[in-house]
């Protein structure tokens, strides 16, 4: 019980910050998606090259996608 009130708060606390402009990250292009609960960055490592398998990797909080670019440059 107490778990999904603190998920509710904290989803509406996303949704607040989210309407905030996103940071711009210097070697990494990002786009975003706008959904009910908050803003979700998406990086595509590989945009024009459609021959490469998609891999979708969500980091684990506090980690983010930045902490995980060499990966991404493999």
């Amino acid at each position: 019980m107490l778990s999904s009130i603190i998920d509710s708060m904290l989803a509406r606390t996303a949704k607040f910050f989210s309407s905030r402009k996103m940071p711009v990250v210097a070697n990494m292009s990002f786009r975003y998606v706008t959904t009910p609960v908050g803003t979700v960055r998406l990086y595509d490592s590989a945009p024009n090259d459609r021959s490469k398998p998609c891999v979708v990797f969500v980091p684990d909080g506090p980690n983010v996608i930045e902490h995980h670019a060499a990966v991404f440059s493999l």
